[in-house]
């Protein structure tokens, strides 16, 4: 095995993964068969550590990235935008006629603020149904018929008697 083609390209395949590209991509993008690639995993120890530090790598990058747009989004946020408008010369040149800017607002979402809130507080912001029973205690003597399909065993016999 060459070991020249793998340090001409291990740190480009190191690179994209930590970009976030599949090991297959990153194959295709240094230009290596993806047998070539699992060999190397293989007989170079070093390298495969490397790979799994660039991909925790990417994680804590693009997670890092994904809160902040969530929470950009939960609270709301403005953009300011600029439009230039231009004339051509007659020599083909372009010359700056006007510029404007304008702040764009953007109001919170509300399935990034759902989901920021059931998250962070989930004992006060549930996204669950609360399906528990409550019986008064002061009635008594009643019968819970189970109704079952047919061909079904029932799940409890038919006539159970609740009393106190």
């Amino acid at each position: 095995m060459s070991k020249g083609k793998f340090n001409d390209v291990k740190d480009d395949i190191i690179s994209c993964i930590r970009e976030g590209d599949s090991n297959i991509l990153a194959c295709k993008r240094v230009g290596i068969s993806k047998s070539t690639f699992y060999e190397w995993l293989e007989s170079y120890p070093d390298f495969s550590d490397s790979l799994k530090k660039a991909r925790k790598e990417f994680r804590e990058t693009i997670l890092k990235k994904l809160e902040q747009s969530l929470w950009k989004r939960a609270a709301g946020y403005e953009v300011e935008e600029v439009k230039n408008e231009y004339r051509t010369l007659r020599d083909g040149g372009e010359v700056l006629v006007k510029s404007s800017k304008t702040t764009k607002y953007f109001p919170p979402d509300t399935g990034a603020l759902i989901f920021a809130l059931t998250n962070l507080d989930s004992d006060k912001w549930k996204n669950r149904q609360d399906n528990r029973l409550s019986v008064d205690d002061s009635i008594t003597g009643f019968n819970i018929k189970v109704v079952t399909r047919e061909d079904t065993p029932p799940i409890a016999n038919s006539e159970d008697s609740i009393n106190d």
